[in-house]
């Protein structure tokens, strides 16, 4: 399964494009980020699901990958009978479906204001 976090940034000048390039180090700031910050919202059984996106995530990309099998029916919430997934929060309090969505919904702001602190030390 694969998640891709956009932000628009087509009035950035040349000077900084380069910065959010694939492999740029804002790319590369913003995708470690996210690949820890969203962790807590990630379901978490055996931490197959979590450790399946830290090895196949090539950070600098723009792109979260989950490779466990069942990454795809954990994320949308449903079972193979179409019932509402029931997620174990003992160890990710925020487990849940779409995780990555709920991520950048509650931190959003934070993530921007990471990006402009970066372009303002260029």
């Amino acid at each position: 399964m694969l998640i891709n976090v956009r932000f628009d940034t087509s009035k950035l000048t040349s000077k900084y494009s380069n910065l959010m390039s694939p492999n740029g180090e804002i790319q590369s700031m913003i995708d470690k980020e996210i690949l820890r910050g969203v962790t807590p919202y990630v379901p978490f059984k055996t931490g197959r699901l979590s450790m399946s996106a830290k090895s196949n995530t090539k950070v600098g990309s723009g792109s979260i990958v989950w490779t466990a099998p069942y990454a795809k029916q954990m994320y949308r919430g449903t079972t193979k009978n179409g019932r509402d997934m029931v997620y174990n929060k003992s160890k990710h309090p925020l487990a849940g479906p779409m995780w990555t969505e709920r991520y950048k919904a509650n931190h959003i702001n934070e993530l921007k204001q990471m990006i402009i602190k970066k372009v303002k030390s260029v």
